[in-house]
């Protein structure tokens, strides 16, 4: 079944092939927590991308006062609020991004261990009591 899957999917190429081959003996549970470390992972960067929107947006609001005087303060003040909306977004992209990685890994390493547990023979069953 799961050569199936990869089969159809090899027009992605070979990095495809391997995430594929790689997830294929997992439950689906636990590719759903990779799904969340992924998108943790990439939401801890927010900050990095906040930091880049408030240099633009503040060379942007420097533009507006590139002429004699404030010709539209209304101009200079829209250009500000901006920066300060992106900059207030990326601490709450990290947080939000920590939180997420975090429990993605607790529950990605308790969906392994009860997977190992239920695969392994205990004691009991084998008659080695």
């Amino acid at each position: 079944m799961c050569e199936e899957k990869v089969s159809l999917h090899m027009s992605f190429g070979v990095a495809e092939f391997r995430v594929r081959r790689f997830l294929a003996p997992m439950k689906p549970k636990r590719t759903k927590y990779i799904v969340g470390i992924v998108i943790g992972s990439l939401l801890l960067l927010s900050p990095l991308i906040a930091l880049f929107g408030t240099a633009f947006g503040m060379q942007r609001a420097f533009d507006t006062l590139g002429g004699p005087g404030i010709q539209d303060p209304k101009a200079l003040s829209s250009s500000i609020d901006s920066v300060l909306y992106v900059s207030a977004a990326g601490p709450i992209g990290f947080v939000c991004g920590v939180v997420l990685l975090t429990v993605s890994i607790v529950l990605f390493i308790r969906a392994g261990r009860t997977q190992q547990a239920a695969a392994s023979p205990t004691s009991n069953e084998t008659g080695n009591a």
